[in-house]
């Protein structure tokens, strides 16, 4: 399995084969992947384990642990794999949010029929073709091939997919993310985020901080804090990349306390700091 450290931007190729992972290591990864599985296999996620066979397509995000099994050895297909800011221009579009690379009550495997895994197979095709090209706007297009697997996903009845167990923590959970993702992308200087701590999105709910707290860890694996800062963050990055604002700005709108305490945050995660960001990205 690639390596989260190598997943810099974006990437897309075949995958002959995937090293047995053992099926009791479910991993939150902090990218977005979609793959088209032909063979056997089996993925886990919490308090569920499906078994696939035949041909998939599977996609994942940063909220879901997850942990897989290969079962056929001659197991083949596709992947592609990016992280939260990449997708940040469509990211909030209608058919993105609707799809499963956002919402937890929509099925994250889905069965394909001969003529469906043929057409996604071709998308795949044209994303590498597109991946080893010069071309600079590549990027902004492989978006639309993005766009145009999750279309093809919802087209699928969701009654021919395995799906998620619909309990109690798992709606809290969708009630929260569906609150969190309201307030971006942060596009005007003159409303700051509203939601900035647990406690704000536990009001918001009407349940106590701490079940909210323990719903989120069982379905997610992590604190409820933890997800929100990884949020911001993200907008952040986006905002320094495609956005004039200035770093103190951006600090303010996305509810920090002080400029420093930002940028101190923003370091931890991003691994440099909010300048360095924004002109490593105006080099390229």
């Amino acid at each position: 399995m690639l390596q989260e450290s190598n997943i810099e931007r974006f990437y897309v190729g075949r995958k002959e084969w995937v090293p047995k992972m053992e099926p009791t290591e479910l991993f939150r990864r902090n990218y977005y992947m979609i793959i088209l599985s032909v063979g056997q296999s089996a993925l886990y996620y919490p308090n569920r384990r499906i078994l696939l066979d035949g041909t998939y397509l599977i996609v994942t995000n940063p909220r879901l642990p997850f942990g897989t099994e290969i079962i056929d050895e001659n197991h083949s297909g596709y992947v592609c794999l990016f992280p939260e800011d990449f997708i940040s221009q469509v990211a909030y579009s209608r058919s993105v949010l609707r799809s499963p690379l956002f919402n937890l009550a929509c099925p994250p495997v889905v069965k394909l029929s001969e003529q469906k895994a043929e057409r996604i197979k071709q998308i795949f095709e044209e994303m590498i073709l597109l991946d080893e090209s010069d071309y600079i706007f590549k990027e902004e297009r492989q978006l639309v091939y993005i766009q145009q697997i999750i279309h093809e996903i919802l087209q699928i009845p969701s009654s021919e997919s395995p799906t998620l167990p619909n309990s109690s923590s798992y709606r809290i959970v969708m009630r929260f993310y569906d609150l969190m993702e309201e307030q971006f992308p942060v596009n005007t200087q003159t409303m700051p985020l509203r939601l900035k701590t647990p406690q704000d999105f536990a009001d918001a709910l009407f349940i106590h901080r701490n079940s909210l707290n323990r719903a989120v860890k069982e379905v997610v694996g992590q604190p409820v804090s933890a997800i929100i800062t990884d949020r911001i963050v993200a907008e952040a990055r986006s905002l320094l990349r495609f956005s004039d604002w200035n770093v103190v700005d951006i600090a303010h709108m996305l509810g920090f306390s002080s400029t420093s305490y930002f940028c101190m945050v923003f370091k931890k995660i991003a691994g440099m700091s909010p300048m360095a960001f924004r002109n490593l990205w105006e080099k390229k």
